[in-house]
């Protein structure tokens, strides 16, 4: 029998060691060995960022796919995943690289990862700890500050080694290094392409992917900075690879003897070098018909500097190269580049020092805006020193008070048994029925919709910023449903994600990330990125969200507008909201028609020479004081209040930033939602009729768990933007003379 149980014991062995299981255990599982966030490892906090890992495959072929568990605006862990329907294939002992799209609320140094392998069901925790990887740590950009990319040849731009600029340069280094997604785009402010060396950009030829991510970036807001000079015929013909953004039909590639024209536009003294034959500098240049766009300078008819709005975006093309000579040998080429950045010089870019000098901390209108929709009707917030004086009631209460009653008026001490714990029920208990009295039973809901339509494409955008007040500790799962024309006539591509606060304050997202809260709670961010699961909101708390949505509308007519005497509009324009908007006015360049109420498909005509204000002037809220230097009556623009509770004026200035003067008269930054103003649009040919909707019009619908979500008291405000293009005449037309021919 003991012969017999033995052999059982070792057969048992045998078959476990044998086992599938357990070789799997034995075997080396695929792992992360290298993590990279952002380009060139810079990015921004708060926007979605690429997040690059390098995964080096085990010793047998896995199926499966990664999540990274990352901090969002109030610190709390949150899971991105990369998409169930397209796995990941592991080879043994090879690396796999995939890309993520996540946004970060905090500064981290690393990340918790899991790999799910599919045919297993096995999850290997990892850790990507960032200054371990071999591409080094992720930098975050402080708060305010441009990120610029740069692909092609170098243009004189500094790259802010000494980060003492307020922008940050990174040269890519391949076409591959572009991204396949628009929204990883999300944190970029300009792209910038130069393109003397054309080889670099046959890969790509026949890359819808990494072109129709760019192309949607900029007609949802990006800015393209394309140089395109001897190359043009091969990259700007039918075939060529960057045709779809050409400001016109390429006609011929001709040769300018002079750069006198793009000496005077930087704005410098020095001149560029001739060729060495004579005084011509040959600057190899394209030449076009049908130019669309607003030509900021030209030549001998030959359009050099070329503004044109792409949706609501837009495209700055240089018809030279700039990074070849003779121009890369020009010492006024910095000034010319910075020009096409709109980057102000080295000694102008330290001037925003007021910036975040306020009460709360606040450095962007985006935390205003945050601020104002915390403030919930029917929920009081009990000031601090009231808190304070039941504090030390509370302990006079339960220390001298309970000594004194059971000593002085029962005259049984060991009653304090049954006193003390009465006094803490009683105060609990009052102070429960308190905060419910004061903070409700509801859940509410505040929100603020912007919906821009651009009736000349036809595109169709929107954002909205909420904030949900929850009567109960609860777990929520939630989505955004555009409504009517902000759904447009596709099905609506949305990202619904957390909201933060900007800047370096209390709860800022540029500051250090704690790691895990006590309890450990975490929620996912779907792998579409359009909804977010179980996220925790604590009883009578507040928790913010953050949506984007695009769409495409198929017939759009806004309206008819033209330059007539003077600058002045002339034509008509058409609500096509869908709703009556209320304190329209209608913005073009520097001007401002008010239009007051507008019924949804009314058509307002605006007549040549008809009543206009500066729109500086609206936006400022200008008002008449009496000036005692100069005995007079004089108009003076009224500081903009960044303690203001209103949500409009937050809105009207996120609308139109620039155009009121930036933060040197806001005193804030407009970093995190930059696509919000249109003030650059306004100087293309382009006209934006503004207005807001009945608050009880829902632009957006916030929904749970897929059904429409039911708040009480919800507050909203929803403003819609229709951009209409103006017909400029002969202003975007260039001349087709004068320059020689090769």
């Amino acid at each position: 029998m003991r012969r017999l149980g033995l052999g059982i014991v070792v057969g048992w062995l045998v078959c476990a060691c044998l086992s599938p299981a357990f070789c799997a255990a034995a075997d080396k599982l695929p792992e992360i060995v290298d993590a990279r966030i952002g380009f060139g490892g810079y990015f921004k906090v708060g926007h979605w960022v690429p997040i690059e890992l390098t995964i080096l495959g085990g010793t047998r072929p896995a199926v499966g796919r990664v999540s990274v568990l990352l901090p969002d605006g109030s610190d709390l862990q949150t899971f991105y995943h990369s998409r169930p329907e397209r796995p990941l294939s592991f080879a043994p002992n090879q690396p796999t690289k995939t890309v993520l799209l996540a946004r970060l609320g905090r500064l981290i140094d690393g990340f918790p990862a899991e790999i799910a392998l599919a045919d297993s069901r096995k999850v290997i925790p990892q850790r990507a700890d960032l200054d371990r990887m071999p591409s080094g740590n992720s930098l975050s950009l402080a708060d305010g500050h441009r990120l610029h990319l740069m692909l092609g040849g170098a243009i004189g731009l500094p790259a802010n080694a000494d980060e003492t600029l307020p922008y940050q340069l990174v040269s890519l280094a391949s076409v591959a290094e572009l991204p396949t997604s628009a929204l990883a785009y999300d944190g970029v402010d300009t792209l910038a392409i130069t393109t003397s060396d054309a080889k670099r950009f046959q890969l790509l030829q026949g890359d819808t992917a990494r072109l129709d991510a760019l192309e949607s970036w900029i007609h949802a807001g990006g800015h393209l900075i394309l140089g395109v000079g001897s190359a043009a015929q091969e990259l700007l013909g039918p075939q060529g690879v960057f045709a779809r953004f050409a400001p016109g039909k390429l006609v011929d590639v001709e040769t300018l003897a002079s750069g006198a024209a793009l000496e005077e536009y930087s704005g410098t003294t020095h001149r560029i070098a001739p060729s060495g034959r004579g005084e011509s500098v040959d600057l190899r240049v394209p030449r076009f018909d049908r130019v669309e766009g607003i030509i900021e300078v030209s030549a001998d008819g030959l359009p050099l500097v070329i503004r044109s709005p792409r949706g609501f975006g837009r495209i700055t093309f240089v018809a030279c190269d700039l990074d070849t000579r003779p121009l890369s040998a020009w010492a006024g080429r910095a000034a010319l580049v910075r020009k096409l950045f709109h980057e102000p010089a080295d000694k102008e870019a330290q001037s925003a020092d007021a910036v975040g000098n306020n009460l709360y901390g606040y450095s962007d209108l985006t935390s205003q805006l945050n601020a104002n929709l915390d403030e919930f009707p029917g929920v009081s917030v009990v000031p601090f020193w009231i808190v304070a004086v039941l504090i030390l009631g509370y302990v006079v209460l339960i220390g001298p008070g309970d000594f004194f009653f059971v000593k002085h008026v029962l005259r049984r001490m060991e009653f304090t048994w049954l006193t003390f714990p009465a006094i803490v029920v009683t105060v609990s208990l009052g102070a429960y029925f308190a905060a419910t009295w004061l903070k409700g039973s509801q859940l509410r809901l505040n929100q603020v919709d912007i919906v821009d339509v651009d009736s000349a494409s036809g595109h169709v955008r929107g954002g909205s910023w909420i904030k949900l007040f929850s009567p109960n500790t609860d777990d929520y799962t939630l989505s955004l449903q555009p409504q009517g024309i902000a759904a447009g006539s596709t099905t609506p591509s949305t990202t619904f994600s957390w909201l933060g606060v900007p800047g370096q304050a209390w709860r800022g997202m540029n500051t250090p990330s704690a790691g895990a809260d006590l309890l450990e709670r975490r929620y996912d961010t779907s792998p579409q990125l359009d909804a977010v699961h179980d996220v925790p909101i604590d009883v009578w708390s507040s928790r913010g969200f953050q949506a984007t949505w695009q769409s495409q509308h198929d017939q759009l007519d806004a309206g008819r507008l033209r330059i007539a005497a003077e600058g002045s509009l002339a034509g008509n324009v058409t609500n096509v909201a869908g709703v009556a908007l209320d304190d329209c006015f209608l913005a073009y360049d520097r001007w401002a028609y008010k239009l007051d109420r507008i019924e949804p498909g009314a058509t307002i005509e605006i007549k040549p020479g008809q009543q206009r204000d500066g729109l500086e002037m609206l936006l400022k809220k200008y008002e008449q004081i009496q000036s005692n230097k100069f005995s007079s009556v004089v108009n003076q623009a009224r500081p903009f209040d960044v303690e203001d509770p209103r949500v409009p004026p937050v809105v009207r200035m996120m609308m139109f930033h620039q155009a009121a003067g930036g933060p040197a008269y806001s005193t804030l930054h407009h970093g995190q939602a930059t696509w919000t103003d249109l003030s650059a649009h306004l100087r293309l040919g382009r006209a934006v009729l503004v207005g807001e909707a009945p608050r009880d019009h829902q632009a957006a619908q916030l929904q749970r768990d897929g059904q429409p979500l039911n708040a009480t008291d919800s507050q909203r405000w929803t403003f819609y933007r229709i951009v209409v293009p103006v017909d400029l005449g002969t202003r975007a037309s260039a001349s087709t003379s004068g320059a020689k021919r090769d």
